[in-house]
């Protein structure tokens, strides 16, 4: 073909493109901007009618243009990342535009969903999944195609649960220079983020050698928005970030058991994958991947130190087993664990690597009733703790002391930081309670009931906020001390080798599925960790950068009718665009990370939108004029 050919056809493509131009790379500007949109099933509807308002505000200052031509990332979970697919997917009539404008997203939304969520017929009534999926899994076959991560208009973040190998799965084009596998069909990650443990079944693919069985990319994170962050920082270091996050409603706060088949259905995926269902509850592959964006993206990775036993004997595994024999064990296990090579966390593979200095040379620098529930009254305990440290408060530590907990009947975290108490005077509760709070184990101790300057607390075990704290304090130091050179140990208590068969014991099961049933709420806040992404991103708006950089869009009082993430009900699905687009009018809200209750700012989220639509412009615009100058004012002809 020859030149003078081949740049026809090229103009006639932009011609009939409406000449709109890929958006340049933010080395030609001053900021990274990233687009993320919650899971929720069919509860999208509520993001996707915010991202028409915000469309249109776009094509009215350039009406050639689509949102991937303003976000360098668009990131997704579950029905999130469908629509970010969607969004970021080339036409196949025009390959510069996207398969779907938001408009277009709610309209198929509308239009497929009671067949997406389209019961099976009843004939065991705790049939699990509950939806075969055959008609998204061909749907999205249809309308995807062949076209694979690399074939995006803008970058891709989408998590993904990978239920073998029991670790989260990230697809992101950031990563597809050394970790070619993750180059699969846009079709298959789609499937994968959005397999709902109990709603549809697991998507298993095979790519480029690399065998996949991936569930939700909600077991790693239902709200993408740190992953994609950290996917920025690590990629493209610190940088100016642009950040619109948006939720697909959190329901008015209530205890119920919903559906006994639903239950039955849920206990029955949660016997089957305990460990699936430990990992996503303790985060600690996510944790490793967080860690990834401050050292070495922000702070040098030497200040980072984490020590843990990934292959500890299966005999040792149990939290509870106090005998002698087990305590001697694990003793002679930390002691051996200081002759062990310094491990680091591979956060493509998930897998740890050596390197080249042990621990200890990393130091030197630097019979009754099987079935009651909890199983340990807790008395002794509570006694020792109280004896030992008396009346002794937060405030009177040698040191800064950052302890996470979660309560039960707020469903929201709570962490004791001696940096809070200047204006958070509640949690300078005595030690004793705090102690005994964090280790509030579910199934193990009862929850820890008290109450401290007039706030009543109802607590249990911090690893439902965060099992691996190291991030957490981190954020702490941050978020108060400003960025400052860090140091940080972090210390494991030993992983034992994945096993996907063993059910543990029948009574401690049921003991599970007793407290599984009576705290749902709970449950689903640690499975979609919603309040403490908002905590985490806190130590990035304005811990790092302008809290006007980051715009979250969420309706926090969802009525309760609107809830089910699979109602595809003619009047629910209405309903549903009629919550998204009265978001418009409602003001800005913000989360408070001391008491994780959201709080009103002085403008509505249409305005944010459209401040965020001349940002957006203005970066555009900035970035076309810096690449032209660079090219000697040949903007069009870089394109080809």
């Amino acid at each position: 073909m020859s030149p003078l050919l081949l740049f026809g056809l090229v103009f006639l493509s932009h011609f009939n493109g409406g000449l709109n131009t890929p958006l340049p790379s933010p080395n030609f500007g001053d900021h990274v901007s990233i687009l993320s949109i919650d899971g929720g099933g069919i509860r999208g509807i509520i993001p996707a009618t915010v991202l028409i308002y915000l469309d249109n505000a776009l094509k009215a200052k350039d009406p050639t243009t689509s949102l991937a031509d303003y976000f360098d990332v668009i990131s997704g979970t579950s029905t999130g990342g469908i629509m970010s697919v969607m969004l970021a997917a080339p036409n196949a009539s025009d390959s510069n535009r996207p398969l779907f404008t938001p408009s277009q997203v709610v309209q198929f939304y509308k239009k497929n969903g009671p067949n997406i969520f389209k019961p099976r017929s009843i004939i065991d009534p705790i049939q699990c999944p509950k939806y075969d999926g055959k008609f998204l899994r061909d749907t999205a076959r249809q309308i995807l195609k062949e076209t694979r991560l690399d074939q995006t208009l803008t970058n891709l973040v989408i998590p993904t649960f990978d239920e073998d190998k029991i670790h989260p799965v990230i697809f992101s084009n950031y990563k597809l220079k050394t970790e070619s596998y993750l180059n699969a069909k846009l079709s298959d990650i789609a499937l994968g983020t959005s397999a709902a443990p109990t709603y549809f079944p697991s998507h298993e693919f095979q790519n480029d050698g690399v065998a996949f069985d991936l569930a939700d990319g909600a077991l790693a994170a239902n709200n993408p928005a740190l992953v994609a962050v950290s996917e920025v920082i690590q990629n493209n270091g610190q940088k100016e970030i642009l950040l619109l996050s948006l939720g697909t409603g959190i329901p008015t706060a209530q205890k119920r058991l919903g559906g006994i088949f639903d239950l039955g259905c849920q206990a029955l995926w949660l016997s089957l994958h305990q460990d699936t269902f430990n990992e996503a509850m303790f985060r600690t592959d996510v944790t490793h991947y967080y860690l990834a964006t401050i050292f070495p993206g922000i702070l040098p990775a030497d200040n980072y130190l984490r020590i843990e036993e990934y292959n500890l004997d299966p005999s040792m595994e149990e939290m509870d087993d106090a005998s002698k024999k087990n305590m001697d064990k694990l003793e002679t296990v930390g002691k051996n664990l200081l002759l062990q090579k310094v491990k680091r966390m591979n956060v493509n593979t998930f897998l740890p690597f050596e390197l080249d200095q042990t621990n200890a040379q990393a130091l030197d620098r630097s019979f009754f009733d099987p079935i009651k529930c909890p199983k340990y009254d807790g008395v002794f305990l509570r006694d020792k703790a109280r004896e030992l440290l008396n009346d002794t408060r937060l405030n009177q530590t040698l040191t800064n002391v950052v302890i996470t907990s979660f309560d039960e009947q707020k469903i929201y975290p709570v962490l004791f930081s001696s940096f809070k108490l200047k204006t958070q005077t509640y949690l300078n509760a005595l030690l004793s309670d705090i102690g005994l709070s964090t280790s509030a184990a579910p199934t193990f101790f009862p929850s820890h009931k008290f109450q401290n300057d007039g706030v009543e607390f109802d607590l249990i075990d911090g690893a439902m906020a965060a099992n691996n704290p190291g991030l957490v304090a981190t954020s702490e130091v941050i978020q108060h001390s400003g960025q400052k050179e860090i140091v940080l140990l972090s210390l494991g208590t030993g992983i034992t080798p994945k096993a996907k068969d063993n059910l543990g014991n029948i009574f401690d099961g049921l003991c599970a599925f007793g407290w599984l049933a009576e705290n749902l709420d709970v449950i689903s806040e640690v499975a979609s960790s919603t309040d403490m992404s908002h905590y985490y991103l806190a130590t990035i708006f304005p811990g790092l950068l302008p809290a006007d950089n980051y715009l979250r869009i969420e309706e926090y009082n969802l009525d309760p009718s609107m809830k089910d993430m699979d109602n595809t009900d003619k009047t629910n699905l209405d309903n549903l665009e009629k919550a998204g687009t009265a978001l418009l009018t409602q003001k800005v809200k913000r989360i408070n990370v001391n008491t994780f209750l959201p709080y009103e700012l002085d403008q509505t989220n249409a305005q944010a939108l459209d401040r965020l639509a001349e940002k957006l412009y203005a970066e555009r615009q900035l970035r076309l004029k810096r690449k032209s100058m660079e090219k000697g004012g040949r903007p069009f002809i870089e394109t080809v």
